[in-house]
C-alpha cells in the first residue's frame, strides 16, 4: 500500500506543476492566418512545454549503399512527377474558382486583379483556338476539294484523248501547262497556309 501512495503523491505532484504552467489565448499570429473564423477560439500556437507532450518518429536512417541511393533518387523523381506533372486536361475554370475561394480566406495583393486577368486570357485563348480549329477545317477541305478537281480533270483529259481524235495544237499545250502550273501554285499555297495555323493552333493549346 505504501509503493501505491508513493505513485500516487507522484501523479499529484505531477498535476499540480501542470496546472501552474502557463496556457495563455490565442495569439496575433493564429488569428492573422485563418482570418476571424470560430476555429480560432478553440486553437493556438503551442508553448515549448505543451510540445515536449508530443513525439514524432526519428527520421529513417541514410542510405548507405548505391541501390538504396538510387531507390529513394527514383522514388523523389517520381513523386515531383506525381505533383507537377498532371495528366490530361486541365479544368482552367475549376483552378481559378478555387483561387477566388483561397483569396477569401488568406488574401493576397493583386492576387484577385490576376486571376481575373487569366480568366480573360483564358476565354479569349479558348475563342481564338476554336477560330483557328474552323479555318484549319476549312483550309483542309479546300485543299481535299482542289486534289478531286485536279484528278477529276486528268482523268476526264484522259477520257477526252481516248475519245476524239482532234489534234492539239501547241497554243492548247501552252494553255494547259500555265493552268497546271497555277493550280499547283495555289495548291502549294494552301497547304504552307494549313501548316501555319496548324502550329498557330499547337501554340495556342500551351497557353
Amino acid at each position: 500500500m505504501s509503493l501505491l501512495s508513493a505513485h500516487l503523491d507522484q501523479i499529484g505532484f505531477s498535476c499540480q506543476g501542470i496546472d501552474s504552467l502557463p496556457f495563455p489565448p490565442p495569439k496575433i499570429f493564429t488569428n492573422a492566418l485563418l482570418s476571424h473564423h470560430d476555429i480560432t477560439s478553440l486553437i493556438r500556437d503551442t508553448e515549448s512545454h505543451e510540445r515536449a507532450l508530443f513525439s514524432v518518429p526519428p527520421p529513417p536512417p541514410p542510405p548507405t549503399k548505391p541501390a538504396d541511393q538510387q531507390e529513394v533518387i527514383e522514388h523523389q523523381q517520381k513523386r515531383r512527377r506525381t505533383v507537377f506533372n498532371v495528366a490530361g486536361d486541365v479544368d482552367v475554370d475549376v483552378l481559378l474558382r478555387g483561387a477566388e475561394k483561397l483569396c477569401g480566406v488568406y488574401e493576397l495583393p493583386g492576387a484577385r486583379e490576376r486571376i481575373a486577368a487569366l480568366r480573360v486570357r483564358h476565354r479569349n485563348g479558348r475563342n481564338t483556338a476554336a477560330y483557328y480549329e474552323a479555318k484549319v477545317a476549312e483550309q483542309a477541305e479546300a485543299l481535299a476539294s482542289l486534289n478531286k478537281k485536279d484528278w477529276m480533270e486528268d482523268e476526264g483529259d484522259e477520257e477526252e484523248k481516248e475519245d476524239e481524235d482532234d489534234v492539239w495544237t501547241v497554243e492548247d499545250l501552252r494553255r494547259e501547262e500555265e493552268e497546271a502550273r497555277g493550280m499547283e501554285a495555289k495548291k502549294r499555297e494552301l497547304q504552307l497556309r494549313l501548316r501555319a495555323m496548324e502550329k498557330d493552333l499547337a501554340a495556342l493549346k500551351y497557353m
